[in-house]
């Protein structure tokens, strides 16, 4: 798996990195074909924000703890009760050797042991935040869908002038919704009705 994980991380920057080269390619073929130099320099500027964003999240991504302070904390967990059994074995006995606790010495074993296996797990967690079993992770799937569903409302509103439309916002306690509906002058000329659906 970690194999496949690598591969994938490694193809995947790799058509990142040569879809950005593209970008810029098109932007200097626009530039050839009288794209004003302000613009191009303003597409550049963005082309640059992107590759910057690109970096910082694969690093979140294929940044890991290195593998020796891993390994370490793997074994320091499974070595550590071992180590504190005649601390236990005095916490069950008392100060004197005269008390009979053994089943809080065995309680307070088993959650020092949970604790530690915890930490060792939030760690794991954390070196990836994009993990689909995780469950902080970050859904990447979600947000590109609520992405394109963006895109397309904006692409089907540049059917119709910005002036054809009002704003109407009902607050409500329970939950805030923003519809757009169109003008009167915008519903006679697209024979639209006079209610909109909500977006």
């Amino acid at each position: 798996e970690a194999r496949w994980v690598g591969w994938a991380e490694e193809v995947g920057g790799l058509k990142v990195t040569r879809l950005l080269g593209l970008l810029h390619d098109a932007t200097e073929e626009l530039k050839r074909y009288g794209l004003p130099p302000n613009e191009a320099s303003r597409i550049n500027q963005f082309l640059f924000f992107l590759s910057r964003a690109w970096e910082k999240v694969r690093v979140l991504k294929e940044y890991r703890t290195p593998q020796a302070m891993r390994s370490f904390t793997r074994v320091f967990v499974h070595i550590l009760p071992i180590l504190y059994g005649p601390y236990f074995l005095a916490v069950s006995r008392g100060v004197n050797n005269d008390q009979d606790n053994v089943g809080f010495a065995c309680v307070f074993a088993s959650v020092m042991s949970v604790f530690m296996c915890s930490l060792l797990l939030v760690q794991t967690s954390l070196e990836n935040p994009f993990d689909p079993k995780s469950l902080d992770t970050v859904k990447v799937d979600l947000e590109m869908g609520r992405t394109q569903r963006i895109i397309e409302a904006l692409m089907e509103d540049l059917t119709v002038d910005w002036t054809d439309f009002e704003i109407n916002m009902t607050m409500d306690p329970a939950e805030v919704q923003m519809a757009f509906v169109p003008s009167p002058r915008a519903r006679k000329a697209h024979h639209q009705p006079d209610t909109a659906p909500m977006v």
